[in-house]
């Protein structure tokens, strides 16, 4: 994968280690956070072990959420573009509508991760949040800064069944394009 804009990054208002340190309670607590949003890195990926999950996955929407969680604590709304400028932080509002958003190939995880992040973010209005959560193809036309792209899939015989419809070069073409900065 090459990035569009290769002089654009992320940029912090903060440090990520005290946020990733002190995690809210129920969200998983990893240093793979800390690794995932370094800022030099335009794309990431974490591969979690989950043997069971078919259509919505408890573990990755708490990694998803705690992702959510960190990035809006450190992330500034302006972007690197090749010098230092200003680094503001996001409200709640405009962290769903321009900071982050999330893609995943079914409506149960997109659910679960939802309510997740209406939990962690009860001051956001809960409409942004719903939008910044959808499928590839309701997210197509839309951008953000950072795009996680969650399968909620663990169980292999799932995946094989759907391998056609989860690997498609084009839905994931059209999901990791939306990142303005970082796609994870």
């Amino acid at each position: 994968l090459k990035a569009a804009v290769p002089t654009r990054d992320l940029q912090l208002v903060q440090p990520l280690e005290p946020i990733t340190k002190n995690m809210p309670k129920g969200l998983p607590v990893t240093t793979a956070y800390d690794e995932l949003l370094k800022t030099d890195r335009r794309v990431t990926a974490l591969i979690h072990e989950d043997v069971t999950s078919s259509q919505a996955n408890e573990l990755e929407a708490g990694l998803v959420a705690g992702l959510a969680y960190v990035a809006r604590q450190v992330m500034a709304r302006e972007l690197f573009e090749g010098k230092v400028g200003p680094k503001t932080p996001y409200s709640d509002d405009e962290f769903f509508t321009l900071g982050i958003g999330i893609v995943t190939p079914h409506k149960a995880q997109k659910a679960l991760v939802v309510r997740k992040l209406l939990e962690l973010f009860p001051k956001a209005n809960p409409k942004a949040v719903f939008e910044a959560v959808d499928t590839v193809e309701r997210f197509q036309g839309g951008q953000r800064d950072t795009i996680i792209v969650s399968f909620g899939v663990g169980d292999t015989d799932i995946i094989e069944g759907e391998e056609e419809f989860l690997l498609q070069l084009e839905r994931t073409n059209v999901a990791v394009s939306r990142a303005r900065a970082k796609c994870i």
